[in-house]
């Protein structure tokens, strides 16, 4: 397995890959609006600097990313690395290709010089639980839970 830093010939497999998280995530019931992830898709491609798409790949075929961007806190001037989309294709979950996007958005963030990484974590997922001991073995803690409701 290898990684790759995506550029914007990766734009349809990373857009695929955003409506199959948005499928499998708590936000599935949300209206898709696919002009909006294509927007947001080529806006993370196109702006290396401070936003990220790091792409899994198995004999050059994606298998899964992660992206993210860095900016400063919302109640701090440090700067941080905010994770927005991380989603491995389900037969190749449980594999070691999970764990290198996550060391590689890590080591992203150091190198553009964060010094937070924020990580976010579906709830009601079948992987769920695993997430959430992945970051306690790597020294995250728990900031806080989301809620969404329609009104």
């Amino acid at each position: 397995m290898d990684l790759k830093i995506a550029g914007t010939e990766d734009y349809i497999a990373v857009q695929d890959m955003v409506i199959r998280f948005f499928e499998e995530s708590p936000y599935k019931d949300l209206p898709l609006d696919e002009s909006k992830i294509s927007s947001v898709v080529l806006d993370f491609l196109s702006n290396p600097s401070e936003k990220i798409v790091i792409l899994a790949l198995e004999d050059n075929e994606p298998v899964g990313m992660i992206s993210g961007m860095a900016s400063e806190h919302l109640f701090s001037r440090e700067k941080t690395a905010f994770e927005t989309v991380w989603w491995v294709y389900p037969e190749k979950r449980g594999l070691r290709s999970s764990l290198k996007l996550f060391e590689a958005f890590e080591y992203w963030a150091k190198k553009v010089g964060c010094k937070y990484v924020q990580f976010g974590a579906a709830q009601g997922t079948p992987y769920s639980d695993k997430v959430d001991q992945l970051y306690k073995r790597r020294g995250y803690q728990k900031t806080e839970s989301n809620y969404l409701k329609v009104i």
